[in-house]
């Protein structure tokens, strides 16, 4: 990719600029690994990529099951149809395999959110110790919120958010004369409203599936679950441009060595 200003050197920095018109006046350091881990004397910084690949993965494959359940919810919705247009035109066979369909389907989505939930908490913690890392002053939250935000009722739809804006900010590459630049919290935005919408609208479904004797109630399940389904894999997309691109700014930001090398000396935590 050529640079962004002047079209002709390569892009290096994380505004696409090359190292001349970014104006950076040194070379940058080593890509960091993850062993030794570096810190100061606030934090242990380990790079996030492996962690960040996995759970890419992880959520990859749950939009796949996603689209599976998706697909049984359609036949779902056509098989009510059929149900509406003729009650004794739909065989007992087909009733029972979109039945057994949206059970495997929704056994495989339980399975596919407990995985990605587990990693990607890890993940969020890993990241959240990095972030004090670069600004040990800049978290609003502990350390341990990174994991419990997710679980305390009431916080939880609000507290990880607040505490990915933060480490959002605290992994933005410095400006060369130390400033920091302005970022957009956009991305952070649609994802977390596509994430909660999804808790929402899958509460919703959970209770329009207890009513599902009638035609119509299959129906309005199946059309329920599609939309619940389209929701999910929308906010899982925007998670792993999330992922991908919190995880790729620390490294860029380590890349530069831009660590809090203010922070005093000390056993990190």
């Amino acid at each position: 990719m050529k640079c962004v200003k002047c079209g002709l050197a390569p892009a290096t920095s994380y505004d696409s600029q090359c190292d001349d018109c970014a104006g950076w006046t040194r070379e940058p350091l080593p890509w960091p690994d993850s062993s030794p881990a570096q810190y100061s004397g606030y934090a242990t910084y380990k790079d996030p990529g492996g962690l960040a690949m996995a759970v890419i993965v992880l959520l990859a494959c749950g939009i796949a099951v996603d689209l599976l359940a998706l697909l049984a919810s359609a036949n779902q919705v056509s098989v009510a149809n059929a149900l509406l247009s003729d009650p004794f035109g739909v065989s007992v066979a087909r009733r029972d395999a979109s039945d057994g369909l949206n059970a495997i389907a929704a056994l495989l989505q339980i399975i596919a959110l407990a995985a990605t939930a587990v990693l990607f908490v890890i993940w969020f913690y890993r990241v959240r110790v990095n972030a004090e890392y670069f600004g040990p002053n800049s978290q609003r939250k502990g350390r341990g919120w990174a994991i419990g935000a997710w679980f305390v009722p009431v916080a939880s739809l609000w507290f990880p958010k607040q505490m990915a804006d933060d480490m959002w900010d605290a992994s933005i590459p410095a400006l060369p004369d130390g400033g920091r630049p302005r970022v957009s919290h956009g991305l952070l935005n649609g994802w977390w409203t596509l994430w909660i919408s999804s808790l929402i609208i899958g509460r919703l479904v959970d209770r329009i599936f207890t009513d599902t004797e009638t035609a119509e109630g299959i129906h309005d399940a199946g059309v329920a679950s599609m939309i619940s389904d389209v929701v999910s894999i929308a906010a899982a997309l925007l998670a792993i441009l999330v992922v991908r691109k919190l995880s790729d700014r620390q490294r860029a930001k380590m890349h530069y060595g831009q660590m809090a090398l203010y922070a005093p000396a000390g056993v990190p935590l």
